[in-house]
């Protein structure tokens, strides 16, 4: 079951902002993380960007379908 919600959990946070991107934070990161404003993620244009940026705004955590899941290490 683990391995079915692991691209669930760290592939798809997007913000009503329009920060549409992928999760790019590691194992040890997300896992003691205690809100999504404490990791990082790619916008649609690649960049990396913290989302902390993005503090007080409505966000929406989705599962995006991705074949690349090792594209943020």
């Amino acid at each position: 079951m683990c391995r079915l919600l692991w691209p669930v959990l760290l592939c798809g946070v997007l913000p009503i902002t329009s920060l549409a991107g992928i999760m790019c934070t590691s194992w040890e990161v997300w896992h003691y993380a205690h809100s999504i404003h404490e990791l990082s993620a790619r916008d649609i244009k690649g960049s990396i960007i913290n989302l902390d940026k993005h503090w007080g705004f409505l966000c929406i955590i989705t599962s995006v379908p991705h074949n690349d899941v090792n594209r943020c290490k």
